[in-house]
C-alpha cells in the first residue's frame, strides 16, 4: 500500500474517534490546515508522528481555544454573510 493511500484509513479512524475534526486545502498551495481535538500535547504528538506522510510534512502547531461567542450565534452568521 502506498504511503498516501495508507493515510486514508488512519484519518478515518481519527475522525470516528473525534480526534480529527476538520481539514481544509490551502488555495494555491500543496498543503492543508487540519483541526485536531486532543487532550494533551503528547496525544497530538503521537497522532502526528503516526501519520504515514509525517516524515515528509512541515508541521506547524497552533493551539486554539473556544471563542466566547458560539459559532451558532445568529449575529455572527449575519456578519459573516455580509463580509463574504
Amino acid at each position: 500500500m502506498s504511503t498516501i493511500r495508507g493515510s486514508g484509513p488512519y484519518a478515518q479512524e481519527l475522525m470516528r474517534e473525534g480526534k480529527f475534526r476538520h481539514v481544509w486545502r490551502v488555495v494555491g498551495d500543496v498543503s492543508n490546515v487540519s483541526i485536531f481535538d486532543v487532550d494533551t500535547h503528547a496525544e497530538l504528538h503521537d497522532i502526528l508522528q503516526n501519520l504515514p506522510l509525517f516524515p515528509y510534512m512541515d508541521v506547524k502547531v497552533t493551539p486554539l481555544a473556544e471563542h466566547p461567542r458560539p459559532a451558532g450565534d445568529v449575529r455572527l452568521r449575519v456578519l459573516t454573510a455580509a463580509v463574504n
